[in-house]
């Protein structure tokens, strides 16, 4: 659900690299996914064209009526999503000055990418995130592999467990929604990696309920966010258009995709006052590197690399967005994991597991959700506006 996973898999894949090395790798890729010339489908100027279209359209359109767009990023962060969907139905609580504003783009990676339309649908479905998130375990929605079948595998793990969950979450009122918001130039993204060109890929999960018929959106929707959610040794690939994506965080782990460009076109083009912009991030997990002692083996050294990338990315990614707003005069408003959880037995907060495997538990994703839903709620200060690393 998200490249953090990668902090709790360094074992089993080098397991896995050992076998397949002994084994021999068997090849699953399906005879008819042969990926088209790079750019073709996802990548560069289309993915651009894609965002300038329908960013400019909005602006030009509606922004004299709406006077501010709220744009809201939400990172991966695997069973960390708990705390993204409680400070989402926090937020919905509020009634003063950080009042939950209607959404005009949401944009998701992995366990963003699956929260993201649900986001832009508003508060009408914070219990259907609470659902899926609040009390989560890893038995709920993975189902590991046998170890007999090694040299077959191309993942540890299959997600049917996720799937039917996220198949029963998006509702034919869910996809109608979707639809009449996609009409109102309203978007929900999900981010995911082409595997084949290395590309970038952004997924209009609006449009896609907006072009097809409410059970064929279903299917291609849940497709295109199981792709994008769908962690490289942990979970399969997915092939759309005939080319392999999986997890977007192993680029990205928050995206704001092309739309800086065509912000700037419409803002230069908008007729009278020029609308306000503001970016939400929710952070799913802490921005800050966790200290712990490091065992002095291959596997506990490989780990701890494999965690300390994990979290440098999701640093990055936060910078690289607090430039963006800075650089274009938008608002910035973010919020991470890191307050709500601590090492320490005496504390009050949730309890930082060891690694990430143990953050699928129900007593850890149902702390998450609660404290970080009382942080939304109730806190003078819910969002920081200035970085803090």
């Amino acid at each position: 659900m998200h490249a953090s996973m990668f902090r709790s898999l360094p074992a089993a894949i080098l397991a896995i690299s050992a076998g397949l090395l002994l084994a021999g790798c068997v090849d699953q890729r399906p005879n008819e996914a042969t990926c088209p010339v790079p750019h073709a489908l996802d990548d560069g100027a289309s993915a651009s064209s894609i965002m300038d279209r329908v960013v400019a359209y909005k602006w030009l359109e509606t922004a004299p009526h709406r006077g501010r767009i709220n744009i809201l990023l939400l990172s991966g962060g695997g069973a960390w999503g708990a705390y993204g969907a409680g400070f989402l139905a926090g937020w919905s609580e509020r009634s003063d000055a950080w009042s939950r504003p209607d959404l005009d783009i949401v944009t998701g990676v992995s366990t963003g990418a699956i929260m993201a339309p649900f986001a832009l649908l508003g508060r009408d479905y914070d219990n259907t995130l609470r659902s899926a998130y609040r009390g989560l375990s890893a038995d709920q929605i993975f189902s590991r592999r046998s170890v007999v079948t090694l040299p077959f595998w191309d993942s540890l793990a299959t997600p049917e467990g996720l799937q039917k969950q996220l198949r029963g979450s998006l509702t034919d009122d869910a996809i109608e929604r979707l639809n009449t918001l996609a009409k109102d130039q309203r978007t929900a993204w999900a981010g995911a990696v082409n595997f084949d060109t290395g590309s970038f890929s952004e997924f209009d999960l609006s449009q896609l309920a907006a072009d097809l018929p409410v059970d064929a959106a279903r299917d291609v929707i849940v497709d295109h966010i199981m792709a994008a959610s769908a962690v490289p040794a942990a979970l399969p690939p997915r092939f759309i258009g005939g080319c392999m994506f999986m997890d977007g965080g192993v680029r990205e782990n928050l995206f704001i995709g092309h739309i800086g460009s065509a912000l700037d076109k419409a803002i230069a083009q908008a007729p009278g006052v020029k609308p306000e912009v503001a970016i939400y991030v929710i952070v799913n997990g802490p921005v800050d590197i966790p200290r712990k002692l490091t065992g002095d083996s291959l596997l506990a050294i490989g780990q701890r690399a494999i965690e300390i990338q994990g979290y440098q990315l999701q640093l990055n990614a936060l910078r690289t967005v607090f430039a963006f707003a800075q650089s274009h005069k938008f608002h910035l408003y973010w919020t991470s994991a890191d307050d709500i959880v601590s090492s320490s037995p005496q504390s009050d907060r949730c309890q930082l597991p060891p690694d990430e495997a143990k953050t699928y538990t129900p007593a850890f994703t149902a702390c998450a959700y609660d404290h970080a839903f009382q942080k939304a709620a109730t806190s003078a200060q819910p969002w920081n506006t200035a970085p803090q690393w």
